[in-house]
């Protein structure tokens, strides 16, 4: 199964790597594949990329665009080659909308462990407060 997603990134990689080559030279490209990996260093490790491994039980779909955003357009940029740096970059972009759209995260630390939560604005809305009365039935 591997083998099947290989081949075709391999192929795409070849494909832009000699059409960056065509237009901009060997040297922009390995350039590039530098900086790029250095960028991605920074992306992934900026949230977190190994806690992410070892919490991979609790990650939710939502998650992969908003909170873990960065991290994974950080190691797509790490990944030498111009095509996985493209998605890369968009996984990013993607990501930074996200989080613009909602709340700031606020990093907690759980043991060993860092955790990075929305945090929710406090509203004081009324409280009810309720109580129980069992009162008890006679029946004849």
């Amino acid at each position: 199964m591997l083998r099947l997603l290989f081949m075709p990134y391999v192929a795409i990689e070849v494909i832009c790597a000699y059409f960056f080559i065509s237009e901009y030279g060997f040297l922009p490209l390995v350039l590039e594949v530098i900086a790029t990996a250095v960028l991605g260093m920074f992306f992934m490790f900026q949230v977190g990329f190994f806690q992410l491994i070892s919490r991979i039980v609790f990650l939710k779909p939502s998650d992969v665009f908003g909170v873990l955003g960065m991290p994974i357009g950080g190691f797509f940029l790490f990944i030498p080659g111009v095509a996985t740096d493209l998605l890369g970059v968009v996984v990013i972009i993607f990501a930074l909308f996200s989080n613009l759209k909602n709340q700031p995260l606020k990093k907690e630390r759980e043991g060993e462990y860092y955790s990075y939560r929305r945090e929710h604005k406090e509203e004081d809305g009324e409280i009810i407060d309720v109580e129980v009365v069992e009162e008890e039935r006679k029946y004849k």
